[in-house]
C-alpha cells in the first residue's frame, strides 16, 4: 500500500514493549524508533505496543521520546 492510495491513514504504536523497551539497550530503541518513522512516514504516531508498565526501563523510554522529537524524514 502506498501513501498516495491512503493519504489520511496513519500508524500508531509499534515499538515493542515486551522485549525492546523492557530488555533492549537505548541504542537499540533509537534504531527501532528511527526505522519505524522511516517505514511509516509521513503518518506515524510513535508509541509502545502496549501501555508502559513496570517492566519498561526509563533509560529506554527516554530515547523513544528523543527520537519522536528529532527532525526525521
Amino acid at each position: 500500500m502506498t501513501v498516495s492510495r491512503c493519504p489520511k491513514l496513519f500508524l500508531a504504536g509499534g515499538i515493542d514493549m515486551r522485549k525492546l523497551l523492557s530488555n533492549g539497550t537505548p541504542d537499540e530503541v533509537r534504531a527501532a524508533c528511527r526505522q519505524a518513522v522511516r517505514d511509516a512516514w509521513p503518518g506515524y504516531l510513535m508509541g509502545s505496543t502496549t501501555e508502559s508498565d513496570n517492566s519498561c526501563r526509563l533509560e529506554n523510554l527516554l530515547p523513544m521520546y528523543e527520537v519522536a522529537h528529532e527532525d526525521l524524514p
